[in-house]
Formats: structure tokens, sequence, C-alpha cells
């Protein structure tokens, strides 16, 4: 697990974190059959697709901001 400081920027959440992809990729047999028996290996991996899925947040949040900001310029 590491800071996750993208997401925290976006939400203003603090002590948020992610598991470091990286690090799972390196992770020895004993330590991976460890996470899999935790149940952690399923978890980790829908952490990771979820987190590819933060740039598009926000791509949408600030589309969102930029509507909202011409909205009230116009009005």
């Amino acid at each position: 697990m590491e800071p996750w400081d993208e997401l925290q920027e976006l939400t203003g959440v603090q002590g948020l974190h992610r598991v470091c992809e990286n690090k799972l990729k390196t992770l020895n047999d004993t330590g991976f059959v460890r996470m899999r028996w935790a149940g952690a290996i399923s978890i980790a991996y829908t952490q990771l697709q979820s987190q590819r899925r933060v740039s598009s947040l926000q791509q949408r949040m600030k589309s969102a901001e930029q509507s909202q900001r011409t909205s009230q310029r116009d009005a």
C-alpha cells in the first residue's frame, strides 16, 4: 500500500491509500500465496482496476466545473 495523493487532491479526503502495482508484481511466491489465502489478491486487483478510472473521473469533474462556470457567466 502507498498514499494515493492524486485521489486525495481530487476529493480532499485525507488518508487514502492504494495498492502499489509494482510491489504486487514483484511479490515472491510465498507472499502471493499468503495474500491469496487472506482473500487480498482479488481486492488488490479490483482496486487496481478502480485506480485506472480515476483519470476518467478527473476529466469528468473538470468538464462539469467548466460547464458550471460557463452557465454562471451566461446567467
